[in-house]
């Protein structure tokens, strides 16, 4: 598909690094290039044509996405080496397997700190799954989900785990 060749592996190229800053300007770009793809004018009858159905449809995913999984399978593969909750202290907390997160301010601006956030959200049986499992898992949800946004997969991720079991 054209869509892939011209914008996605543009948008792609190193978003771990550039994460979720401007983020949504890059998602308005997505979208035009989406529409213009699949031939979809940007008004039709004076309302915006959602993109979300095509995202779906066509496997795409969402510049929320790309970013969510590619910092994810960052994460996952430096979990073995990140600090832990247990390392730090023996006491028997429902936390101990999280990874730790550092609260310095450098820290405060860093991709880390947004991907260790969101990989400790994640249950307990996908952060064990082998890295191949683990990011189709993970790409598979985010394909059906398509979030327009950090806030809907973690909303969805919360509801997901607590509402259903995994």
């Amino acid at each position: 598909m054209s869509y892939h060749s011209y914008f996605h592996s543009l948008m792609s190229y190193a978003i771990v690094f550039w994460g979720f800053t401007n983020i949504e300007s890059i998602f308005i770009l997505q979208k035009r290039a989406v529409r213009a793809v699949f031939g979809l004018w940007h008004w039709s009858n004076g309302r915006s044509v959602s993109c979300k159905p095509l995202f779906l449809q066509h496997k795409i995913l969402t510049v929320y996405a790309q970013a969510i999984l590619d910092t994810l399978l960052l994460i996952h593969k430096l979990s073995s080496s990140l600090p832990r909750h247990r390392n730090v202290h023996q006491h028997d907390t429902r936390n101990r397997n999280q990874i730790l997160i550092s609260r310095n301010m450098l820290m405060d601006k860093s991709f880390l700190k947004q991907g260790i956030t969101l990989y400790n959200k994640l249950p307990p049986a996908v952060r064990e799954m082998r890295e191949e499992m683990f990011k189709s898992t993970l790409k598979e949800y985010l394909l059906n989900l398509a979030p327009y946004s950090i806030e809907e997969f973690q909303g969805d991720l919360v509801t997901h785990v607590h509402g259903q079991s995994t």
